[in-house]
């Protein structure tokens, strides 16, 4: 991320180049992994606009503006379905966002997507009925862990530089351990 930043100040990159750059990546290398499960392209591309426009300028938002992440299904992003892995939420589409991600949205994030989890959390691997098994990035046939193993899966296969996840009992360290991460 700290790279990112550099870039885009010094104006190297443009953040629409590289959120097409986090599409392409996903179109190619997630349908082995299975780790993204909501994509926002359409929102995603106007808001790496505003951001491209922004550090044009020379007045971004925040250190964030325009850095590509994607958020754990279980937090609510407005607009975009928050399934918590369940059958009981397939329908469910939030619409306000969680405190956290009105506070990335504030800062200028680029939501992505949502990632995979297992149902209700409750698992420390990562897979569900609805959306199926997250494979690692390393090697598809083992586990990323969970229950961000989703989100951390999303990092470590160089979709975007940062995720969101949730940790209530060692999701995201169980997870990042697997790829040798850092999770905070």
């Amino acid at each position: 991320m700290v790279e990112l930043h550099a870039d885009y100040r010094a104006g190297r990159l443009d953040p629409v180049d590289v959120v097409n750059v986090c599409f392409d990546r996903i179109a190619e290398l997630d349908p082995a992994l299975n780790s993204v499960v909501t994509l926002d392209a359409q929102s995603a591309r106007a808001v790496a606009t505003a951001s491209a426009a922004r550090w044009k300028a020379g007045a971004p938002r925040s250190a964030l503006d325009g850095i590509p992440m994607t958020i754990k299904d279980n937090l609510l992003v407005g607009g975009l379905r928050a399934i918590w892995g369940s059958v009981a939420y397939a329908d469910h589409v939030p619409e306000q966002d969680e405190i956290p991600v009105d506070r990335l949205r504030r800062a200028g994030v680029v939501i992505v997507g949502k990632t995979n989890f297992p149902e209700l959390t409750l698992e420390g691997y990562t897979s569900n009925c609805l959306f199926g098994t997250t494979g690692n990035p390393w090697n598809p046939a083992l586990t990323p862990g969970g229950s961000s193993g989703g989100a951390v899966a999303s990092v470590a296969a160089g979709f975007v530089p940062a995720a969101i996840g949730t940790d209530g009992g060692g999701s995201i360290r169980r997870a990042r351990v697997a790829y040798g991460a850092r999770g905070v």
